[in-house]
């Protein structure tokens, strides 16, 4: 399967509708967390994030090792890289929005091609965050200035992101995330659907939101 970072896969799951007793009809998206497959690679990999909630997931999560799994995908072009990260990125993200992340950063490897990345990331506490160690201990082996990594913690309602603590932390770093979008860099959100509108209020108190739209250095993706 030929894919690039940002894009999902579908899966429907076998077997019946434990409600109905006819055969599942609802596939489920999961965003791919790896970064795309060598060119002329003789096969490809990926990884997905996946959180155990509902049917699709569960059935997932206790595939064995070896075991076939029917995909549909790839699929979105919203959060495609763009060619030139020169200027930097600013990710925003909670929930499994992380994965996309990861297969950026996966994709930009050393970050030599690339100016400074903020990434923000928000959940109800550390561990309902995916790859959080992960994306810590890529910050440390860069070295300062290349990524910064910062968590944005608790909130009442962090089930659908509506009440997420990230509009505070980007308050907290407007100036570096200004600083960045100014030098041409992109902006990512991703996650639950009820984060954008307060991420994209705070954003808009510093930042022309639909002005980056339309220049096409915002993207946002939510569920």
């Amino acid at each position: 399967m030929d894919y690039v970072e940002g894009q999902s896969v579908s899966v429907l799951p076998p077997g019946d509708d434990e409600k109905t007793g006819k055969p599942h009809k609802k596939r489920r998206l999961y965003t791919i967390a790896s970064k795309r497959p060598e060119p002329g690679a003789a096969t490809s990999e990926l990884a997905l994030c996946v959180r155990a909630v509902g049917v699709t997931s569960h059935y997932m999560k206790d595939l064995a090792p070896g075991a076939e799994l029917a995909l549909e995908g790839p699929l979105g072009k919203t959060m495609a890289l763009p060619d030139d990260t020169s200027g930097g990125l600013v990710l925003i993200g909670t929930s499994t929005g992380a994965a996309t992340f990861r297969g950026f950063l996966e994709r930009l490897g050393d970050l030599s091609a690339t100016g400074p990345v903020v990434l923000l990331l928000g959940g109800a506490n550390r561990e309902a965050i995916p790859y959080v160690a992960e994306f810590e201990a890529l910050a440390a082996d860069l070295g300062p200035g290349k990524l910064r990594v910062e968590l944005a913690l608790g909130g009442d309602r962090v089930d659908d992101g509506s009440e997420t603590t990230l509009p505070q932390r980007i308050a907290d770093f407007s100036l570096v995330v200004k600083e960045i979008i100014d030098a041409g860099g992109h902006m990512y959100v991703s996650g639950l659907r009820g984060m954008l509108k307060p991420c994209e209020a705070a954003l808009g108190d510093f930042v022309d939101v639909k002005a980056l739209k339309k220049a096409k250095q915002y993207h946002a993706e939510v569920y």
